[in-house]
């Protein structure tokens, strides 16, 4: 059973809702001792304590906003993604709030993403909520959010994990808008990188070194093709099937008979949306070609493995942001179960949470959590450690960095990156098989491979 979502310190549209090294000393590490380890350089400012306690008042509450699907297609992913915020500020209020000020949360439910109602959502969360940080787990790639907020100044976290996000804050010289994850081509490029480990390692050979990519229109599945074409080209692989469908589907016939006409080593689904690829899980398993099925994201919300069982084990799947599981990680995970008797999603429950923690860390080195430009400089030049690992951004596009890898908001460095992970559901169990160090369990052969 699910418990409500309802907390007397957090708000919803319909009623109200919702460690850094600094807060260590202001609250004698109490609260959340041992959560994360913060960390925040290339910044220095003096500590403004005056500022919030005379001006704004030491006992105001202060709002942020986060704007969520939690009804339509991707309800489950969203309803996790504020699970997760409204932990964050739990955690944070009952260890004294920010800077001895309480936070409330504000959340808008963004439906099925349409622009219109991403804009209104931010738009109340701006002028009539009084936000002083804003988030959300991702939403349609048009940005259409992204004018206003910026305008705003307020400092703004999300993980729409599109290089396009990047590309606006480049464009628009914004300083507040903070993609909380890399952008997608780390997907495309991971999973080149992996087939070829695998096949080094004699876990895997395929035949032909054939795909069969099934996308969308979107560019962020655009892209990710594009990037793992192109880095598994000098391999060999070629593409001998790009189908591109538009989500939500649940009847895969029509593209499965085609990949059963000619069969490929691998078959690349890039149709994000949890429902769909449960569905085409199960209608691939019940007459599958000799394929290695990759499925992009959507097998991270617990409700996937609900739907297909037993036909999902096999299937391998990755994301460029999710909760590790480490000791900051596992010790997250149980607070989360014990607080919700149910198990997380991989990565918005996680990601969210870090993004508050994190604008609580920044705002507290500033010393008021009201100066937008100076803690929007100090999350610039921030290195976190949170529940999912390492961030740090890139000062250009403001967007996360990902390990391992070179290219493109890519590191090497695994201080300075969040692990892409690639999982394989085994035993209708959630495995990470890769990257090092953080795995738990190796690759398996698929039980319709022969």
């Amino acid at each position: 059973m699910s418990p409500s979502l309802e907390d007397d310190m957090t708000r919803s549209p319909s009623s109200e809702d919702g460690m850094t090294r600094r807060d260590l000393v202001v609250t004698g590490g109490t609260g959340i001792a041992g959560l994360v380890v913060g960390g925040l350089i290339g910044y220095a400012v003096a500590p403004n304590e005056s500022t919030s306690q005379t001006q704004t008042g030491a006992k105001e509450p202060i709002h942020i906003g986060a704007a969520y699907p939690l009804t339509g297609p991707i309800a489950g992913d969203g309803v996790d993604a504020r699970r997760g915020a409204e932990m964050a500020v739990a955690e944070i209020n009952a260890s004294g709030g920010v800077l001895g000020r309480q936070v409330i949360l504000d959340v808008e439910d963004i439906e099925d993403l349409a622009p219109d109602k991403v804009t209104t959502a931010f738009s109340r969360l701006i002028n009539e909520k009084n936000g002083k940080a804003l988030f959300m787990a991702y939403a349609d790639v048009a940005m259409a959010e992204f004018p206003e907020i910026a305008k705003s100044g307020l400092p703004f976290f999300h993980v729409n994990t599109v290089k396009i996000s990047s590309d606006w804050v480049v464009e628009n010289k914004s300083t507040n808008i903070f993609q909380w994850d890399s952008h997608e081509l780390p997907y495309g490029s991971g999973l080149a990188n992996f087939l070829a480990r695998l096949e080094a390692e004699g876990k895997w050979k395929p035949k032909e070194k054939t795909v069969a990519i099934v996308g969308t229109n979107n560019p962020y599945a655009v892209n990710i093709a594009k990037a793992f074409q192109e880095a598994a080209k000098p391999a060999g692989w070629k593409t001998i099937l790009y189908e591109k469908v538009n989500p939500p589907l649940s009847e895969w016939g029509p593209v499965l008979a085609k990949i059963r006409q000619n069969p490929p080593d691998l078959i690349m689904q890039l149709d994000y949306y949890m429902a769909d690829l449960a569905s085409f899980t199960k209608q691939f398993v019940a007459a599958p070609t000799q394929s290695l099925l990759y499925e992009q994201y959507g097998p991270s919300v617990p409700a996937f493995m609900d739907l297909v069982k037993d036909a999902g084990n096999g299937v391998i799947w990755s994301t460029v942001i999710g909760w590790l599981p480490d000791k900051i990680g596992n010790d997250w995970h149980a607070r989360f179960v014990a607080k919700y008797n149910t198990e997380p999603s991989v990565s918005n429950a996680a990601d969210q949470y870090d993004a508050i923690m994190a604008w609580r860390e920044s705002a507290s080195v500033v010393g008021d959590p009201e100066d937008s430009a100076k803690i929007n400089e100090v999350i610039k030049n921030i290195r976190y450690r949170g529940v999912c690992g390492a961030y740090s951004l890139d000062p250009t596009t403001l967007t996360a960095f990902s390990f391992p890898g070179t290219g493109d908001q890519e590191t090497m460095d695994g201080s300075l990156g969040l692990p892409n992970l690639m999982f394989q559901i085994q035993n209708q169990k959630q495995v990470l098989v890769s990257p090092d160090p953080f795995t738990q369990g190796t690759f398996q052969t698929p039980p319709w491979l022969k």
